[in-house]
């Protein structure tokens, strides 16, 4: 059963028996792509990651550049400031050092 499916079943549990039921949705689809670098880095630093490692972090998430396509039409290249590279192993990582400070 997915979690979609054990969420349905439960509201609809609590509604034949007419309890309250709330639900929250966060839609953090966007989220990795807010993740401002600077901010990112300073709370790395803050975690107690200093140093060399602290360096590699900086090194991971510096330089990075995108250019937009559609079709012939190609855009210049653009620094990019925030967000971490999509489908990486240490995406997850950073987004959870970053926003459960947060929480």
């Amino acid at each position: 059963m997915t979690q979609s499916q054990n969420l349905l079943l439960t509201y609809f549990r609590h509604m034949t028996i007419f309890e309250y039921t709330i639900a929250v949705f966060l839609d953090l689809s966007k989220a990795f792509g807010t993740i401002d670098h600077t901010l990112l880095l300073k709370k790395i630093e803050h975690h107690g990651i200093r140093g060399l490692a602290l360096n590699w972090f900086e090194s991971y998430l510096s330089n990075r550049e995108k250019i937009v396509q559609c079709n012939t039409a190609t855009a210049f290249k653009m620094p990019i400031t925030c967000g971490v590279p999509q489908g990486s192993v240490l995406g997850p990582l950073l987004f959870l050092v970053l926003y459960c400070s947060v929480l």
